[in-house]
């Protein structure tokens, strides 16, 4: 159904409210274009930089312990990050030569004037025009927008802040002040790529104000130096309140708000600017910021806490974001509902559910490296750091998962937040099987064997495919501490068109295309849209003393002329410690089947005469047993594996295919131990999981 098909079948009442809105914003965004665009330039509407000043009375995480607590902070973070320091100050000193390495670029040298408007991965440069001139995707070259604002992000000010507060040494804050200055010259509020998004205003924001707190002793950063980076926040705040990335769509006959992480980071820069500012304009941003986070952080997170535009990336991204927020505010005595607390708490028990066995998280749909700030040198994929933070602040030591005390939680919390940490980690818990059902994601562990199923629509209640892939029914399997079975990730958005549309097709994920038709529809020039064809359900989540199962089913393949419904069990035998995948396909006709199995880039196939071999680097075996069906084949063909935005690399999968009629079974199972032993365990479970099945085939692997 087109937009127009879908306005005209409301009811006339929600169709007036559609009109006027849209009206609203038309009429605003025209006369903001009239008034600086064109006014501007003729030098009528023509108004000087406002005058701004920081607060004297906010207390900035832990900043206000110091000097007092100085020496206690140090033995801190000596003692938990002995690495720490010379990471931070490496890392600053590559910012003063203008080193960067951003979004897959590898080090990159900028040269010694910053050029903000310019890809420097592909070389385009984006003409400094009125902000709403400008496409934030162009198909028809390499040119990728997000390069210039995550440049622009600064989050290296908050590297070259604390390189400042280890060293006291003046040339990190020469260098942020000599890189805020270029940038505030070269970016005229409203003009160029960088103001094209109230989202970059804001996360630039966030980090401008943490480096003015961790560098305002300097000499160098005098009294005008700091008005004019108020002066600069003052312009931001005004343009993000001018410019909010919300939106209205249409759920269930009804007209309503459906944002997503940009709307939340713009309230998250909203209250920092509002907070640290003087002014009565100001504190009207602080107070519309805290009643909208309220209202988006009960729609935006289910009940369940899963962020719901239901990628795990994203999901970081709004957890951090938002316990930011919440832990300045309360700081100075604003505070939250109980409310939203517990749905934030329910956020970190998603984390620490989704986090695999080897303290990464799964590569599950959209992921782009997104954050607010970075405090570490972590791998981009270990989101634990807010677990401890999470587990600290509430007093849940349920939340914590590993050695995952974070500089984080020290800098945002302070020095108590160590010993608070230490009694916690006492009585931390194990994971067991859990399912998020709001979302659609389910966790099953057995002794050996973990694995991440995924039943779910593509996000934001189904109406907004923007960070979806076809990925229903799909799954991440790990051996112990070695993932086997991967996600692919995402690699990148608007530089390549053609990869951006194969990393989130059906083909890039574990799961079975019927015909080369994708779960959900998608149109190649549209690379943040995806329609909701699969609309999943999960029909049996048990867990049992013995074993665990998911039963699901998707619709995505009812467009085909001869309908099908998938539908996918997966069963763990805690027992036995085998892991069984049954797809059953309904309907009729032939099709062609081809399920996928996207293996880690570090597991090595050999494919022999009737079994595929997988080398582990651990010793043990492992056995893949395939259904025996004349029809099917088994293949180890290329495939590619994104773990970080920009970046990708080769890896395998194992392909079964085959053209057959429906109905249809398909079973797959993997079982660790020498040939004999795995096999003779998989037949025990598949008689547990279901008799008279038809007759396995044995692929050994090892």
């Amino acid at each position: 159904m087109n937009r127009y098909q879908k306005l005209f079948s409301l009811p006339l009442r929600e169709i007036w409210k559609v009109i006027a809105y849209k009206t609203r914003v038309a009429v605003k965004e025209h006369a903001q274009r009239v008034h600086i665009k064109y006014l501007g330039k003729l030098g009528i509407t023509r108004r000087s930089r406002p005058k701004a000043s920081f607060s004297d009375n906010v207390r900035f995480f832990c900043i206000p312990e110091f000097p007092e607590r100085r020496t206690a902070f140090d033995e801190i973070i000596r003692t938990a990050f002995p690495d720490a320091i010379r990471q931070t100050v490496e890392a600053a000193d590559k910012y003063c030569r203008h080193i960067f390495d951003l979004l897959g670029s590898g080090p990159t040298f900028l040269g010694y004037e910053i050029d903000w408007h310019r890809d420097f991965k592909s070389g385009y440069k984006w003409p400094v025009v009125y902000f709403d001139d400008l496409p934030t995707v162009n198909l028809s070259d390499a040119s990728d927008i997000k390069v210039p604002w995550d440049l622009s992000r600064f989050h290296h000010a908050l590297t070259l802040g604390k390189a400042y507060f280890w060293t006291r040494d003046n040339k990190y804050c020469q260098e942020f002040l000599g890189q805020f200055e270029s940038w505030d010259r070269n970016n005229k509020v409203y003009y160029g790529v960088n103001w094209r998004i109230a989202m970059e205003a804001a996360i630039r924001a966030v980090n401008w104000i943490w480096a003015y707190y961790l560098m305002r002793e300097s000499p160098l950063f005098t009294r005008d130096r700091q008005n004019r980076l108020a002066a600069s926040l003052y312009e931001h705040g005004r343009y993000i309140f001018n410019n909010l990335e919300f939106d209205k769509r249409v759920v269930a006959g009804k007209y309503q708000p459906v944002n997503g992480n940009h709307y939340l980071s713009n309230l998250i820069g909203l209250a920092y600017i509002g907070l640290v500012l003087e002014g009565r304009e100001p504190k009207r941003w602080l107070d519309f910021a805290k009643s909208e986070l309220i209202e988006e952080i009960r729609q935006q997170f289910l009940f369940d806490g899963v962020h719901w535009e239901l990628s795990t990336n994203y999901h970081r991204l709004v957890t951090e974001m938002c316990f930011s927020v919440v832990v300045l505010l309360s700081q100075n005595g604003i505070e939250f509902p109980a409310e939203i607390q517990n749905r934030l708490i329910n956020a970190l028990a998603f984390i620490k559910a989704y986090t695999r066995p080897d303290g990464l998280a799964p590569l599950i749909r959209d992921a782009d490296d997104g954050r607010l700030y970075v405090f570490d040198q972590r791998d981009f994929r270990d989101h634990r750091h807010l677990l401890a933070l999470g587990a600290v602040l509430f007093d849940r030591p349920d939340l914590l998962f590993g050695d995952d005390y974070s500089e984080e939680t020290l800098w945002l919390l302070g020095t108590d937040s160590y010993s608070r940490y230490q009694r916690l980690i006492t009585a931390r818990t194990k994971r067991s099987s859990q399912g998020f059902e709001n979302a659609g994601y389910y966790f099953l562990r057995g002794n050996r064997f973990q694995a991440i199923a995924t039943c779910a629509d593509v996000g934001m209640m189904g109406v907004c495919g923007g960070h979806a892939h076809s990925d229903c029914l799909s799954f991440e399997l790990s051996l112990g501490t070695k993932t086997l079975i991967t996600d692919c990730g995402s690699f990148v958005y608007s530089a390549s068109p053609e990869w951006r549309n194969r990393f989130r097709s059906t083909e890039f994920h574990n799961t079975v295309r019927v015909d080369s038709t994708e779960i959900n529809r998608t149109h190649p020039s549209q690379l943040f849209s995806m329609e909701n064809d699969a609309r999943p359900v999960a029909r049996t989540w048990s867990k049992e003393d013995d074993f665990v199962m998911l039963v699901a089913e998707h619709y995505g393949y009812l467009r085909l002329t001869q309908p099908l419904i998938h539908r996918r069990t997966f069963f763990l035998d805690k027992e036995l410690d085998t892991f069984i995948i049954e797809d059953v396909f309904e309907g009729g006709g032939e099709h062609l089947f081809e399920a996928f199995f996207h293996l880690a880039p570090d597991v090595q196939p050999e494919l022999a005469s009737d079994c595929v071999r997988l080398g582990l680097g651990t010793g043990n075996g492992l056995v893949f047993v395939a259904t025996a069906t004349p029809e099917f084949a088994v293949s180890i063909q290329a495939a590619w594996v994104s773990e970080r935005y920009g970046r990708k690399r080769e890896t395998g999968k194992i392909v079964f295919s085959g053209r057959t009629t429906a109905p249809l079974c398909l079973r797959y199972g993997f079982a660790e131990g020498q040939d004999e032993v795995a096999i003779k365990n998989l037949k025990l479970s598949l008689e547990k999981f279901n008799q008279g099945k038809p007759s396995l085939r044995m692929m050994s692997v090892s």
